[in-house]
């Protein structure tokens, strides 16, 4: 991660960039600035004490009976210095709920771009990891219909970003346009799960970890294509995971394929994750299938998603089923309100979910938010 001597002189960079980029841009009209933002304001309960509800896992606490305010709520900050279209520096700070903090603001996008060669992107520095559909926009609530992503399904590859490089070509075939990107560097995010003690000679015995995921060396290559209300993608992320604690290395393979159709009036979206392990401790499929339908201001929607790890792997089985709807009542506001049923045995998305006191349970989620972008 960027540590805080560097937070510091990007911030100061990209300041320092956008301060002359106004007077230069009265005399220059090559040199442009262009900043805004984005956030969610959530509230989120369930029906359990025994177990706190979460979307990463690098969040070290979550909702339970007590409304939350932290599990969906974040704010978002992005500035862009451009030089004749062609060269840019792009900045975002987020600030969202991390490790035991209920507000951590870090880069989650810090790099500069080329595109003077149509249909060529070029980026180097703290880029967007694409394992999914909207890895782009998972945290911009505004931009997904749905009030969050299925935690089922997007919590299975939490790296989100990635220190290095990106390449990507998109070219037009009549009404359709095809597009590749390749992208490679390393990552690291800290992570919080609980495990059952018999692995470590102690059977009945809950033990909380604090792990570090690594992957020093970490390869994405997809492709994706739109043709009118259409949009497919694939694409797959290699890398090898290290963990702090000891725990061997093993390689890690995030195959993803997904789909969307949107007239305007119908929406559907869905995508068929699998990840393979060479140590097969996580080796699993995990899907989900959203559905909703525009009325006006309205779009009542759903969702299913489920998680199927392979035989002898770690995590268990789980299942989730949402519906919601979202009010836009004004250009750059949405309300969304969202009702789940989803099992208490996913350790991606409860943070006891190996605690006999909550095995196998049914919980109810029922969260509200607030998302807006300026």
């Amino acid at each position: 991660m960027i540590n805080k001597r560097q937070r510091i002189l990007a911030v100061s960079i990209l300041a320092a960039l956008a301060t002359m980029a106004g007077p230069a841009a009265q005399a220059n009209d090559d040199i442009k600035f262009k900043g805004g933002g984005f956030g969610t304001l959530g509230a989120t309960r369930t029906n359990l004490d025994d177990t706190e509800f979460r979307t990463s896992l690098n969040q070290a606490k979550g909702a339970d009976r007590d409304i939350d305010l932290g599990v969906d709520s974040r704010l978002g900050l992005q500035g862009t210095v451009s030089y004749k279209s062609m060269f840019s520096v792009t900045a975002q700070l987020l600030g969202m709920r991390r490790d035991a903090n209920d507000f951590e603001v870090d880069f989650e996008w810090l790099y500069a771009q080329f595109n003077g060669v149509p249909g060529l992107d070029v980026k180097l520095g703290r880029v967007a990891l694409p394992s999914f559909m909207v890895s782009d926009s998972r945290f911009v609530g505004y931009a997904n219909t749905w009030l969050r992503v299925p935690p089922l399904v997007y919590t299975g590859q939490s790296f989100s970003t990635v220190d290095g490089g990106q390449l990507g070509y998109s070219h037009s075939f009549g009404p359709a346009v095809a597009s590749v990107q390749l992208t490679h560097g390393r990552t690291k995010i800290d992570t919080y799960i609980k495990v059952d003690g018999a692995a470590y000679g102690m059977p009945g015995v809950i033990i909380p970890l604090e792990l570090r995921a690594t992957e020093p060396s970490v390869t994405s290559l997809n492709g994706k294509l739109e043709w009118g209300d259409w949009t497919v993608r694939i694409g797959q992320v290699k890398g090898e995971v290290e963990f702090s604690g000891g725990r061997p290395a093993f390689d890690d393979t995030f195959t993803g394929y997904g789909f969307q159709y949107d007239n305007g009036t119908w929406l559907a979206m869905g995508e068929l994750v699998k990840r393979t392990t060479s140590d097969n401790s996580a080796d699993s499929d995990a899907w989900y299938l959203g559905g909703g339908y525009r009325i006006n201001q309205f779009t009542p929607y759903v969702m299913f998603s489920r998680f199927s790890p392979e035989a002898g792997t770690t995590g268990k089985s789980s299942k989730s089923t949402a519906v919601g709807l979202r009010y836009d009542f004004a250009s750059n506001l949405a309300l969304k309100a969202e009702y789940a049923r989803t099992d208490s045995n996913s350790f991606f998305t409860f943070t006891d979910s190996v605690s006999p006191a909550v095995a196998d349970k049914k919980v109810n989620v029922v969260s509200v938010a607030l998302d807006f972008i300026f």
